[in-house]
């Protein structure tokens, strides 16, 4: 299944200003018209923003998010998908969790016969799925993946997602909460351990704690690609309408992260996808 997006969105000057004017007023709505609001026009029926709002922090809401259409879109769906930012800032981070897998598997097979990836809290696993599928049937031969999420039904969805990409073998599947991981490393070194999402619920300690496991477990010269989620002026009736809360941290807070964690801050760089809703950071580790 592919995204419905292959290029980066973001929002024409016209657009931006009704849409913050808009934004600012469903802020400050008590959290019960907020909620209304997102189900608005659903009538009972399964819209993507249902499945938003009832699927919250779930691989389903996401995917409802990734495989979103803005042209076959209507009511809610539409409000949701294209005119708030935060749908398409999700579809901009599978973008770039897709480029900076690539150009990872593409560096580090440059060195080793055999590439490692490690997926933690996998969801559905489409950027890693994706990205492996469309390789160089050569090189894709030669990458080994192990999933690990702590819901069945996630890791059961992301194994048929890979069969509809034609990839078998050297995958394997685990069921098993993140911060357990060390005993997935064994006899499988991670040289890419891809993270992204896990950190949008974590506080400081448990991060860091968490990262510093990835960190000690990845190969010398190995990368983590994870991210966060920064804060914006639609946090406040997303995390209503939604509830959907989340910890926020600026790109400048997420380095911090990854320098307590034990990454230098030279082997740390942080990408912002274009709505400047995402932060996308690739830490390699140098053994420093």
């Amino acid at each position: 299944m592919k995204t419905a997006a292959s290029v980066f969105e973001q929002h024409n000057t016209m657009l931006n200003f009704f849409r913050v004017l808009i934004v600012l007023f469903l802020d400050v709505l008590p959290a019960k018209w907020c909620r209304k609001i997102f189900l608005l026009c659903s009538n009972g029926k399964e819209t993507r923003s249902k499945t938003c709002a009832s699927a919250a922090k779930s691989f389903k809401a996401l995917e409802a998010i990734y495989t979103f259409h803005g042209s076959k879109a209507k009511g809610m769906d539409r409000f949701w998908g294209s005119f708030l930012s935060n749908s398409g800032a999700i579809r901009n981070r599978l973008l770039l969790t897709k480029r900076e897998v690539d150009k990872a598997v593409q560096k580090i097979s440059e060195k080793k016969d055999k590439v490692f990836i490690l997926s933690l809290a996998s969801g559905s696993a489409q950027a890693v799925i994706e990205t492996i599928a469309e390789l160089e049937e050569v090189l894709r031969n030669r990458i080994l993946v192990r999933f690990v999420d702590i819901s069945q039904e996630a890791l059961d969805y992301s194994r048929k997602l890979a069969q509809t990409h034609g990839l078998n073998g050297k995958l394997e599947w685990h069921r098993c909460s993140v911060f357990d991981a060390d005993k997935f490393c064994k006899g499988f070194k991670p040289d890419i351990v891809e993270m992204v999402g896990m950190l949008d619920y974590l506080n400081d300690s448990q991060a860091i704690k968490l990262i510093s496991l990835i960190r000690r477990n990845l190969t010398l010269g190995g990368r983590l690609i994870t991210c966060n989620i920064v804060p914006n002026i639609e946090q406040p009736f997303i995390t209503k309408g939604l509830n959907w809360p989340m910890i926020y941290r600026t790109p400048e807070q997420l380095k911090e992260l990854m320098f307590r964690a034990g990454f230098a801050s030279d082997d740390v760089k942080i990408f912002l996808e274009p709505l400047g809703i995402h932060a996308l950071c690739v830490a390699n580790n140098q053994g420093h």
